[in-house]
């Protein structure tokens, strides 16, 4: 299709009648200063050292995550290094900087994660910033590109730090001076607080003090989201917040990081994972980001945990990935968002919008970006965020969590609640967001009307995110190809691993036994098989053979993520621009009910002549 054609369904409608509000959702400033969007948004990951490479060469391939970040864990009570190395090697391919989470002791090595384990405090914080300083030359040497390195996880959460607040700032502040000291050209920072509000905000601005007591300015403060509205970054200015801090206690301007995020988590199961609305997520955090000092983000990880999830797309981790490789509709998310970061950033305006909604827009010249989302979130977290926003003290709510619920339902006063007087305007609003946020998310049909300084010339194409496309795995042919892969794995490595042996000259009877063993439904059959045949084939040749077919099956399932990923199925859904976007007067209307996301491409200029669509 001619290019040309496309913008007469979109911008160049006719008028409809002019709108009823005086105001729009949001005001479009393309004539406005354009910033380059910082690189390390929307492509960063973390990776537990679990990802396949063929979920790191699909990664790579097709969110083209150069200049993000990589976070990779070094837990001293669980393991020395071995995979972190393999994992950091593959994000080097990918073209990515390591960032290594270390946490836990050395003298506790092999009592595993949680407080029994990972959780316990370093006996020294001296020695500890020596040991991964060590790490970080052995990483490096192997060829990692180590540049930051995040001093423990989630402190704040339980299990994480067996210690008081003042322990572990204390323990902050000398460890992670130390190894700058150690390491100057390394990024030191971190701690990956679970929350940025609220109790966490007061344990920051503890660390922030030791820091200044211990003369030294982590390089980057870091923090954890999960399940509140995407938005919240921006509209209750975490980071903004983070540097007043780090200000407040003289100390430099830190890097901030998003080191750890997702729509939510699984308990046991959490659908949204491995649906659209994951996307739609991944576009409205990274959106709203994009307006904030916020430089990284780093999304929680790139392949479903094999320790938690048995079965393929059932919501069971949360992997860019599933179990056996197959991409999930958040790469879609990445990829709308990735595409719009390639042009810079211009100003946006929220007029009437709520802040379910967020709105991207990007420009270079003649040529432009719109990626707009709707997304809720947990309406509670919301509401807390705000009143923690806007000042209120919980610790004169102490014990009253059912007393504030019962007064956000109706069915008690302020008063009998005991509210403070001065307090009441903010939780009035709290209440009103929880209602937004219920009306909000029960709308079917939503209409998002933008308004633009320096109106674009027309559409040329549109890509949607939604419960109807843009999810491979609500394709039939998708899954059905999924499905037989999978289904595969042991017939083919068992027929590579035999094929193997063959060129290699094994005798026509061993081979034959081989055959008999390689036969097992899969891999674990396949091992009993070749033991139950140790005494014909010999303990060399059943460890070699077990070996070989775990290696092949291995392999074979690393090329699932390479080979779906690129399917049209599961690639971003482009559409009819006339079915979602309608012209009012000089404005835009968009349809954009909730949980959906859709990507706008824009110009200023006429198309060349015989350009194709």
């Amino acid at each position: 299709m001619i290019l040309s054609t496309l913008f007469l369904a979109a911008l160049a409608l006719p008028p409809q009648q002019p709108p009823r509000q005086a105001a729009a959702d949001f005001h479009v400033r393309f004539d406005g200063p354009a910033a380059p969007i910082p690189a390390g948004l929307g492509r960063g990951i973390n990776d537990l050292s679990n990802a396949s490479a063929g979920c790191w060469e699909a990664f790579g391939e097709h969110v083209r995550p150069e200049g993000g970040l990589a976070r990779i864990w070094l837990s001293y009570a669980i393991g020395p290094l071995s995979k972190q190395i393999e994992a950091g090697l593959h994000a080097r391919d990918a073209g990515m900087e390591v960032y290594l989470v270390a946490v836990g002791a050395p003298e506790n090595l092999g009592k595993g994660h949680g407080a029994a384990g990972t959780g316990i405090p370093p006996k020294d914080a001296v020695a500890w910033a020596d040991a991964v300083a060590r790490d970080v030359r052995t990483l490096r040497q192997a060829g990692v590109p180590v540049s930051y390195v995040e001093v423990w996880n989630e402190p704040d959460f339980p299990g994480q730090w067996n210690g008081t607040e003042e322990s572990f700032a204390a323990f902050f502040a000398r460890a992670g001076g130390r190894l700058k000291s150690k390491l100057p050209d390394l990024r030191v920072g971190g701690p990956g607080m679970a929350g940025p509000a609220g109790k966490p905000l007061d344990f920051f601005r503890k660390i922030l003090q030791a820091c200044k007591q211990a003369a030294w300015s982590p390089d980057f403060l870091s923090y954890h989201y999960y399940g509140g509205y995407a938005s919240d970054n921006q509209s209750r200015e975490f980071g903004l917040r983070l540097e007043r801090m780090a200000k407040e206690a003289g100390l430099a301007r830190p890097e901030l990081i998003l080191s750890e995020w997702n729509v939510g988590l699984p308990h046991p199961v959490r659908p949204e994972l491995d649906d659209h609305r994951a996307g739609v997520y991944f576009a409205a955090m990274n959106s709203s980001l994009a307006y904030t000092p916020v430089s990284h983000s780093l999304f929680f990880f790139l392949q479903d945990g094999y320790w938690e999830a048995k079965q393929d797309y059932a919501g069971e981790s949360v992997g860019l990935f599933t179990l056996r490789g197959g991409p999930k509709a958040v790469l879609n998310g990445m990829r709308m968002f990735r595409q719009a970061a390639e042009l810079p950033l211009v100003p946006v305006e929220r007029e009437i919008a709520p802040w379910n909604l967020t709105c991207l827009a990007t420009r270079d010249g003649g040529r432009g970006y719109l990626l707009l989302t709707n997304s809720t979130g947990d309406a509670v977290k919301r509401a807390r965020h705000y009143a923690d926003w806007a000042g209120i003290d919980m610790s004169n709510y102490a014990g009253k969590e059912r007393q504030l619920q019962a007064w956000a339902t109706g069915r008690i006063s302020y008063e009998r609640m005991g509210g403070r007087a001065e307090d009441r305007a903010t939780w009035e609003e709290a209440r009103r967001l929880l209602g937004e946020t219920r009306d909000e998310a029960a709308k079917t049909e939503r209409m998002v009307r933008l308004r633009f300084s320096d109106p674009p010339a027309g559409v040329e194409r549109v890509w949607r995110l939604d419960g109807e496309v843009g999810d491979p795995a609500t394709d039939d042919e998708f899954r059905a190809r999924f499905d037989q892969l999978v289904a595969s794995l042991p017939e083919r490595a068992s027929l590579q691993a035999l094929a193997s042996f063959r060129d290699e000259g094994l005798p026509e009877d061993q081979l034959a036994v081989l055959e008999d063993a390689y036969a097992e439904p899969d891999q674990e059959a396949v091992r009993r098989g070749l033991e139950a045949r140790r005494g014909r084939l010999g303990p060399a040749l059943v460890r070699q053979a077990g070996e070989r077919y775990r290696d092949q099956f291995l392999e074979l399932r690393g090329r699932i993520p390479v080979q779906l990923a690129g399917l049209p199925a599961a690639a971003m859904a482009k559409v009819p621009p006339g079915r979602f976007l309608r012209r009012v007067g000089e404005e835009l209307e968009v349809e954009l009910p909730t949980w959906s996301a859709i990507l706008i491409e824009v110009r200023w200029e006429e198309p060349a002549s015989g350009d194709q669509g």
